[in-house]
């Protein structure tokens, strides 16, 4: 099956939560004279994508476990194989209420099962996940793709990074952008998801090497002058 995404999500979190725990504390310097120790884990960065299970243990009692790709709300849940398994290609379909059901039955030539409620589907998963899987096999992944989307049914091939570049929508919202970097001249990165109406929230420029931003940090923001830069640099506080 497909082994998720290509990094750890909170690789792509925790800065963005970082950024704003060092505004904080730069906000409290300047009110109070103070500064402050910052600890912040990436397991602390992702924490709050467990808020379910927690509160599901806390609450109700209910430890939850590993159920590979189900769902315990939506029926069928699941990543099935394409064209016969070949070129490693696969779709991801998810019903999340009864008419998105109803209209993958009819898709699959499953009509007859198009009455099932969700609680029936789920008692029935495994068959209907064998169903949808024979269905599947004689597609590609964009034909499974296409077809379902027509009819309102939420499916989308699992893409490589090849199909990832060049798809449409992407490239449609302009996601990747060609910026400057220090060593390379140029490099891509992606934008964010949305769109802001009263500022541009395109990417200008690549990450930052290491150290590349201590003068501007320590001075700009700080306000150490160049005889406490010296002095931290002598004393190896900046490698």
């Amino acid at each position: 099956l497909p082994a998720g995404p290509f990094l750890a999500y909170t690789d792509a979190t925790s800065p963005r939560l970082t950024a704003a725990l060092l505004m904080a504390a730069l906000d409290h310097r300047e009110r109070t004279g103070d500064g402050m120790v910052l600890d912040f884990s990436q397991a602390e960065g992702g924490i709050h994508f467990l808020t379910e299970a927690i509160l599901d243990q806390e609450v109700n009692g209910f430890p939850q476990s590993r159920i590979g790709n189900a769902d315990r709300w939506m029926t069928p849940h699941s990543v099935y194989a394409c064209r016969d398994g070949i070129d490693d290609e696969w779709v991801a379909i998810a019903c999340e209420n009864d008419d998105q059901w109803r209209a993958l039955a009819g898709a699959i030539g499953a009509g007859k099962l198009s009455g099932l409620s969700v609680s029936q589907r789920r008692e029935r998963e495994g068959e209907l996940d064998e169903l949808i899987q024979s269905w599947c096999l004689s597609r590609s992944a964009v034909e499974v793709t296409e077809l379902l989307q027509r009819e309102a049914v939420p499916a989308h091939q699992v893409q490589n990074s090849p199909e990832v570049i060049s798809d449409k929508q992407l490239l449609y919202r302009n996601h990747f952008v060609e910026v400057p970097h220090e060593i390379y001249e140029t490099t891509w990165a992606e934008q964010y998801g949305f769109r802001l109406s009263k500022s541009d929230g395109t990417p200008t420029r690549s990450g930052p090497l290491w150290g590349e931003h201590n003068f501007e940090i320590l001075a700009d923001l700080l306000g150490y002058d160049g005889d406490q830069i010296a002095d931290l640099v002598i004393a190896g506080v900046l490698e």
